[in-house]
């Protein structure tokens, strides 16, 4: 697609996917689409909150699909009402499911999708995979398919 991709993380993998680790500043502040997968560890609890919002571009694509609670809707939204050319989509949040008072629900530069990213046919064979091969590591066997 012709990205140049960047990305702050514990983890090294520069030279498996030809990225570049740069420091977190640097990514919120030069980024203009911004993807957050992080896992649920508690101290990620509104790890994307007002500090983070207000260092990004004005004009940034915000992704949220890793857990709901990572984001501060509040400070999401009141960025998105600063900053109308920013959109953000998500497919997590917090609470789910969201009610009416769930602060980004009229936001028209935020698009919210339900919780549903594994029920799409394709993620619902690969998981029986992951099973089929649990059950065979359980059972001695040596699993079909291996993270190289």
């Amino acid at each position: 697609m012709g990205f140049r991709v960047v990305f702050n993380d514990v983890l090294e993998i520069r030279e498996k996917y030809e990225c570049e680790q740069v420091q977190i500043q640097h990514l919120l502040t030069e980024c203009d689409v911004i993807s957050i997968h992080v896992d649920g560890r508690t101290e990620n609890n509104h790890l994307c909150n007002t500090a983070m919002f207000s260092a990004m571009k004005p004009s940034v694509l915000f992704m949220n699909a890793s857990r709901g609670f990572i984001v501060d809707a509040y400070a999401l939204t009141d960025f998105l009402k600063h900053n109308s050319t920013a959109h953000a989509i998500l497919d997590v949040h917090e609470p789910e499911p969201i009610t009416n008072e769930y602060p980004l629900l009229h936001m028209p530069n935020a698009t919210l999708y339900p919780h549903v990213a594994c029920k799409t046919k394709k993620a619902m064979l690969n998981m029986g995979w992951v099973v089929k091969d649990i059950d065979a590591v359980l059972s001695g066997k040596d699993p079909q398919y291996q993270i190289t």
